[in-house]
């Protein structure tokens, strides 16, 4: 019997949440929890259905909500991070904190010009970094 691997969704929030377009943080989640959604050996973990993000939160709230974040990426075995938001702070630390624990990183871009933009960090902490139509076919062979 196999353990359950599981895969973290790192990606923007706050920016889109500011601009009342949740819709664009929770998309591309959806899409990837519904290509796994018949497969038992795998458990996604969206933290953007786990957390009720606001922009209205004490320090000591979003504390509870980084160090909760934080210790479900050191439990995973895979991280994929959608750069949708580029400069997403949030996203930066999800990924420095799977590299620190050792979990690999799946970075997904839409083309070549997003993959471009990316910091240089950024494209290092991930072991991947492909575009949106990879994503599935990376994630298999890296969660393998």
């Amino acid at each position: 019997m196999h353990r359950t691997k599981r895969i973290y969704l790192a990606g923007g929030i706050q920016k889109f949440f500011d601009n009342d377009k949740m819709t664009e943080a929770k998309t591309w989640r959806e899409e990837i929890a519904e290509l796994y959604k018949d497969n038992d050996e795998i458990q996604i973990i969206d933290p953007v259905k786990l957390f009720e993000f606001r922009n209205d939160y004490s320090l000591g709230k979003e504390r509870i909500i980084l160090e909760q974040e934080f210790e479900l990426i050191q439990e995973s075995d895979l991280v994929v991070a959608y750069f949708n938001d580029p400069k997403s702070l949030g996203t930066m630390s999800e990924i420095t904190a799977a590299y620190v624990y050792g979990v690999p990183v799946v970075g997904v871009t839409n083309n070549i010009y997003a993959c471009v933009s990316l910091h240089t960090w950024q494209k290092l902490l991930c072991k991947y970094l492909v575009y949106w139509d990879e994503v599935k076919d990376v994630i298999d062979y890296a969660i393998k």
